[in-house]
């Protein structure tokens, strides 16, 4: 008899003769089956007039068919939920075959198996934590496959090597377990699961020592996988002579596997997610404290204007600028670029900065505070790291500058008139090349209406959609035509920069530090 409702299972119950009545037995089903509104979980007589349900179905028993005299017992089904079209169902006693016990048994067992594959999915989805979800699939299995002695789960690890992460003896003593890695790698290479009735004498696994040791009579091993990825392998065996497995044996690990699979997938997924987010949450926190390394505010210097933007183009970066108080109360301004992106130039960059503070403290000459910084450096930076920087020292009284530079952009000076020169100088190789530098200085007057820009390359080589880099060029043309001081300068050079980007990703930091004279 087949029930039209969603609330039926497939399997959902049995109604099998005894003697001159008839027994209803529910085939461990999610909705259950009822008489009299109780719900059974053992096989029940019915009387007539009985009212049983199916899920949500009402049908009700009656032992003699409606105008017929005859004794036919039958299940006539009288009413269903609201809303849905009555609909009547009979079934006579002398209907379809007789099921057997054996046959009774082995659709509940297959019914159970169903039931347990149902529930394993939404169990398995409750936990992304690995080993309780193995150590529940086993213990499930051990319920469903009595003849089961033994149950093992091994994992791939990074190398590629088995790893066993869980384990379950019927005995309880999981402490002498051993495995076929033989069989386990037959299994994984080959995608398909293996049966065997007979491991003492099959000649496929004749070097399996672990199950000839272990007196294993029959085996199921299936690999766990999903798509394209292989997570590992699944066993169970048994020390019992004779068939104690079949193939639906099998087939019901199989979909285990497969379930096991899925989940393993979402752990890890979600795992890596996780870290993710762990590690982004860290890397905003490490930038919020970079910024604590760069000045917080500008110098307040009579006659003097300042203006400063430092962007990373990830969350920390390696450009920096510093306002320095040198000896002699001068007033130094230094503006640097570490190799490479990200973290390890954040590093560098704090350490950098932290020894140009402590060394301009007692020095007024910038090639000689360039030097004593650069020896430390090539004793601390990693091999392949360097430090680019150029460093202006000034006399607020005399607007006397005198300027050095390590690897670093020659500063640009944009004077009165509006014509754009480079703050002259021989420079020398950048901070963690070569521990004997030698680096040269200049001098010169900053005059009256001079506004001088340092810059990082993450400025000429910022990169626009279809328009190639930005280039000395156009940024030397947004100079001479910027009137103003020191901070008109910096948003000018800017917004020219973010218009010619667009909405292009940074490539790089950049970097911009304007003093002017007024």
């Amino acid at each position: 008899m087949r029930l039209e409702d969603t609330t039926v299972s497939r399997r959902h119950a049995q109604l099998r003769r005894e003697g001159a009545g008839w027994i209803v037995s529910d085939l461990s089903t999610h909705n259950g089956t009822f008489v009299n509104a109780r719900r059974i979980s053992e096989p029940t007589p019915l009387r007539d007039g009985d009212k049983v349900q199916f899920g949500a179905v009402v049908t009700r028993y009656q032992q003699t068919a409606a105008g017929t005299g005859e004794e036919k017992p039958a299940v006539a089904l009288v009413e269903k939920p609201a809303g849905k079209n009555a609909i009547v169902v009979t079934m006579e006693a002398g209907a379809g075959l007789p099921m057997s016990a054996a046959e009774a048994a082995r659709s509940q067992a297959l019914a159970k198996r169903l039931e347990f594959l149902y529930d394993l999915a939404g169990s398995l989805a409750a936990t992304f934590d690995e080993s309780t979800m193995l150590e529940r699939v086993l213990e499930r299995l051990f319920e469903l496959l009595p003849e089961a002695d033994r149950g093992f789960v091994m994992l791939l690890d990074a190398r590629g090597e088995f790893e066993l992460r869980a384990a379950r003896h019927r005995s309880g003593d999981s402490t002498r377990l051993t495995m076929s890695r033989t069989m386990a790698r037959t299994a994984v290479e080959k995608r398909q699961g293996i049966l065997s009735l007979d491991a003492q004498g099959d000649s496929r696994f004749a070097e399996a020592k672990s199950l000839v040791g272990m007196k294993i009579h029959a085996v199921i091993c299936v690999p766990i996988l999903t798509g394209e990825e292989v997570f590992g392998v699944m066993q169970l065996d048994s020390q019992r002579a004779g068939q104690p497995f079949g193939e639906g044996d099998m087939a019901l690990v199989l979909g285990v596997a497969q379930q096991i699979a899925i989940s393993l997938a979402r752990a890890r997924l979600h795992a890596k997610l996780m870290k993710q987010e762990l590690l982004q949450h860290d890397l905003a926190l490490a930038g919020k404290l970079q910024e604590r390394f760069l000045p917080r505010s500008l110098p307040e210097v009579p006659g003097y204007a300042f203006a400063a933007t430092c962007s990373p183009a990830l969350e920390v970066g390696g450009d920096f600028y510093a306002w320095l108080e040198l000896a002699n109360g001068r007033v130094g301004v230094a503006v640097g670029d570490v190799s490479g992106k990200g973290v390890s130039a954040a590093l560098c960059m704090a350490r950098a900065m932290s020894e140009l503070r402590h060394r301009a403290a007692a020095e007024a000459e910038p090639a000689r505070i360039l030097e004593q910084v650069n020896r430390v450096l090539c004793e601390d930076l990693e091999e392949g790291m360097f430090v680019t920087v150029a460093l202006l020292s000034l006399d607020p009284a005399s607007g006397e500058i005198r300027f050095s530079r390590a690897g670093h952009p020659a500063p640009l000076v944009r004077d009165r008139a509006g014509q754009v020169t480079e703050l002259p100088d021989t420079g020398g190789p950048p901070w963690g090349v070569l521990s004997t530098a030698h680096y040269e200085e200049e001098s010169g007057t900053l005059e009256h209406g001079d506004v001088v820009v340092f810059y990082t390359d993450g400025v000429t080589e910022a990169h626009g959609v279809r328009k190639g880099l930005y280039g000395d060029s156009r940024f030397r043309s947004v100079l001479r035509r910027t009137r103003g001081d020191a901070s008109a300068m910096s948003q000018a050079i800017l917004a020219d920069v973010d218009a010619f980007v667009g909405d292009e990703p940074p490539a790089d930091d950049l970097t911009v530090v304007c003093l002017s004279r007024e």
